[in-house]
């Protein structure tokens, strides 16, 4: 059963009891009809993405598991396996720096 996009949002997906759910193509719309602005993308080799301070973000590593077709990663996903060669293989890293919350203030914001 799919989560409200409220819930994708404003729920705490890191208990360690609950397993969250990946956006699905519906809840990618349904937050965009809430005045959201979601980016759906895969990074590729030698890109990077800066997620600035305070920002919602949720991110996966590239598998070549097959994802439900209602996956808002579907289809991105399926796109970069079927131009992979046979004897190509796929690695993925990712650094993090987190940033620590100090407020919301613009002091705060932009330190």
């Amino acid at each position: 059963k799919e989560l409200p996009a409220e819930d994708i949002l404003y729920g705490l997906p890191h208990c360690d009891d609950q397993v969250s759910q990946w956006p699905t193509k519906d809840s990618i719309k349904k937050c965009e009809e809430m005045g959201y602005c979601p980016s759906v993308f895969i990074l590729k080799p030698g890109q990077m993405v800066h997620i600035n301070k305070g920002r919602l973000h949720a991110f996966r590593k590239m598998s070549s598991a097959q994802l439900p077709k209602t996956d808002c990663h579907c289809d991105l996903r399926d796109h970069i396996l079927s131009s992979l060669q046979p004897s190509e293989s796929l690695c993925c890293a990712s650094i993090a720096w987190d940033w620590m919350y100090k407020g919301i203030s613009p002091e705060g914001i932009n330190r």
